[in-house]
């Protein structure tokens, strides 16, 4: 597969409560929303939006990175209410080594309903059977064991501790690593 087309042109993927569709300018109000939510951003890469500037800028960061066919997320939408509530996607992919890295992050209003997992599943789906990865893997902050457990029910593996590997909200961060290669994989 063309690498630039597989971002460039990111298909709207469905699973039983998820749409998971390309971000457009107008999520731009809901992503303010939960960006805004220092509890809910206290594990991402990227600060809490202040202004509804912020999220329309991250939002052009992205529409600049499909154009570009660079790896960037789906907006998550719930098929009820058509209400986005985040994002998940591949932060980085090396085609020559068959490698992602995927990521989620999800509005705390809809923390614990399991939508991480969900939309995290079709995005670990793409990459094995469109990109055709050979291995995936994704990060957390040492501390937020709830995205562990997420990657932890995808079936990923833990492989250690990358200490002080981001640098994150002003300070570098310790992070666990977990990866799911495609022989263990059981959507074949």
């Amino acid at each position: 597969m063309d690498h630039q087309k597989a971002f460039s042109r990111l298909p709207h993927l469905g699973t039983e409560r998820l749409i998971l569709r390309p971000v457009q300018l107008n999520d731009a109000p809901a992503v303010f929303k939960y960006s805004q939510d220092p509890q809910m951003t206290r594990y991402t890469r990227w600060m809490p939006h202040c202004r509804l500037e912020d999220s329309i800028f991250f939002i052009e960061q992205i529409l600049a990175q499909y154009a570009a066919g660079k790896p960037a997320p789906w907006a998550v939408v719930l098929k009820e209410g058509k209400q986005m509530i985040g994002t998940t996607g591949f932060v980085h992919w090396s085609p020559i080594h068959a490698r992602g890295e995927i990521g989620y992050a999800i509005g705390r209003q809809w923390w614990g309903n399991g939508y991480a997992l969900e939309a995290a599943r079709a995005a670990l789906a793409f990459g094995f059977k469109t990109l055709r990865c050979n291995r995936i893997e994704a990060m957390c902050d040492v501390a937020n064991l709830s995205s562990a457990r997420v990657m932890e029910k995808l079936g990923m593996r833990f492989e250690g501790v990358l200490r002080q590997y981001l640098y994150m909200q002003d300070s570098h961060r310790d992070v666990r690593i977990y990866s799911l290669l495609f022989s263990e994989w059981g959507g074949k």
